[in-house]
């Protein structure tokens, strides 16, 4: 499904899940610690330096800049984020989906 880009709302991470900030050549990513080695793995990632460590409930609250539409949006606490696989964090757009919908109205 197309999702426009006008209906994001942020992001959501876990509170209680241990995340890092690693750097990549000159790159920076933030990934639920426990899926890092899979990322390394399926992404190739080459000379990785772990810069900090840190729970979620930490950043709730900060900004990001959009690597997709360049928007500054919301890191929000999400109930659903796990770490059975893709990055630990969950792209929110609260126009299309329930659990979206239901922290969208926490972050208005």
């Amino acid at each position: 499904a197309v999702v426009s880009t006008q209906s994001t709302g942020g992001v959501a991470v876990n509170p209680e899940l241990k995340y890092i900030l690693f750097s990549s050549n000159t790159e920076r990513f933030v990934v639920a610690k426990d899926l890092l080695e899979n990322i390394k793995e399926n992404i190739n990632f080459k000379n990785i330096l772990i810069e900090k460590e840190f729970l979620g409930k930490e950043i709730i609250g900060t900004k990001y800049i959009s690597p997709i539409n360049k928007m500054i949006s919301p890191v929000v606490s999400g109930h659903h984020v796990t770490t059975d696989f893709g990055t630990g964090l969950v792209h929110i757009a609260p126009l299309f989906g329930e659990d979206d919908y239901l922290i969208g109205k926490k972050i208005i």
